[in-house]
């Protein structure tokens, strides 16, 4: 059995080896203890891309694991280029693969879908995010303003998701808000197992934060426009002229990084933000979150559940973020977490003030959020969940069908 896994974002290649994200990666493997072959089809980003750093925090081991890798091309047409190449390169290993595991939002996966509808090949999906919802975020004309190819983008990627969770086997979605849309499908969704790399996540207990002269912000992420650093940024300013004796630590690296450095710069503020890069995720990442009294997450959408939220939950720390997606759905507000608008710094802003003011609410957060990573923690094998899956609507479907047919 050959199972095909077309993830939403690229791997990295080094000239030898192919990584991923730790939970990514870890992912993957646990998948691959049951399957005969797996074989991973994506970009991969090279040595001296802006996200290669990123991207290559999991060393694949598997010997049951090969990699077949689509070209990446810069610029609007070479975009378009690279869906030309990338669809000619899922054709040629199409044959070869008995079930496809396609990952969403995301075109190589919405191509490989169309493909197996075509050719009755089975396939699992995976909803990371909310296409259709993301789908201003994820305009690939950033520059243009235009209100009509904007609604032309959000709704072919709306009939790309919708088409790809009619014809998968099972769909598995990153939070219960995705799960719950596609019900009404009358196909089977499950929320799935997150993809962390459980082995290495240690819980760390603590009682309270904020009880030092210095309140330290932490944000972790990609720095691009919709993880929304710059309100990060922004908001510590703002509890500084408040009063307050914050500090900001930013970890992460991407396209904004350099426009971000000169905001700290030009606005005076290097001496209160420190934006430390990529640190590869490990002890000095987790080291990171337990000197921090606040994580602060403004994304302006295209989430699933940040990796990173749950990570902030599990060192015991209290999270201010945005209330866009699925992320209210699973982190409950006022019990594990605080929202905030995207794009409203004022409202962030309050709501970390709170945070400092409120000892007790703080003390709630953090208990809450620890109790539920312990039970998190205890359902933790999502190749396990793939697996299962797979027998109970692919192989079991497909053995069904064959009945059927024998009896007609």
């Amino acid at each position: 059995m050959r199972l095909a896994i077309i993830p939403e974002g690229p791997l990295a290649y080094d000239g030898k080896n192919y990584f991923f994200t730790n939970g990514g990666g870890y992912y993957i493997e646990r998948i691959a203890t049951h399957f005969d072959q797996v074989t991973v089809i994506g970009h991969a980003f090279k040595m001296g891309d802006t996200y290669f750093h990123s991207m290559s925090e999991y060393a694949f081991n598997s010997e049951n694991i090969d990699f077949v890798e689509m070209p990446l091309k810069k610029g609007f047409f070479g975009k378009l280029w690279q869906l030309v190449l990338s669809t000619k390169t899922i054709l040629k290993h199409f044959k070869d693969i008995d079930c496809f595991y396609l990952f969403m939002p995301g075109y190589p996966a919405a191509i490989a879908s169309i493909l197996c509808r075509m050719t009755g090949k089975p396939y699992m999906l995976y909803l990371a995010a909310d296409w259709e919802e993301s789908a201003d975020i994820l305009f690939p004309l950033k520059e243009s303003k235009n209100s009509f190819l904007r609604s032309v983008f959000a709704r072919l990627v709306a009939w790309f998701q919708s088409q790809a969770v009619k014809g998968a086997r099972v769909t598995l979605t990153a939070g219960r808000r995705l799960q719950e849309k596609f019900y009404e499908y009358g196909r089977p969704v499950v929320e799935t197992i997150p993809r962390l790399n459980w082995p290495a996540f240690k819980l760390y207990k603590r009682d309270n934060t904020c009880e030092n002269d210095v309140i330290t912000l932490l944000f972790v992420g990609y720095l691009l426009k919709r993880k929304g650093a710059d309100y990060f940024i922004e908001a510590v300013k703002n509890l500084n002229g408040r009063g307050y004796n914050v500090r900001g630590v930013i970890l992460g690296s991407g396209d904004q990084e350099k426009v971000l450095r000169q905001k700290v710069e030009d606005e005076g503020l290097s001496q209160v933000i420190d934006m430390k890069g990529h640190i590869a995720n490990g002890d000095q990442v987790i080291q990171e979150y337990r000197n921090a009294d606040i994580f602060v997450l403004p994304t302006l959408g295209g989430e699933g559940f940040p990796r990173v939220l749950y990570e902030a939950l599990s060192q015991s720390l209290p999270i201010v973020t945005t209330n866009v997606c699925g992320i209210p759905r699973k982190l409950i507000p006022n019990e594990l977490g605080l929202f905030a608008p995207p794009e409203d710094l004022a409202a962030l802003s309050n709501q970390i003030e709170r945070l400092i003011k409120d000892s007790s609410l703080r003390q709630k957060l953090i208990n809450n959020g620890l109790s539920f990573m312990q039970n998190l923690k205890g359902q933790s094998d999502g190749g396990q969940q793939v697996a299962n899956l797979y027998y109970e609507h692919v192989e079991g479907q497909v053995a069904n069908d064959d009945t059927n047919k024998r009896a007609a």
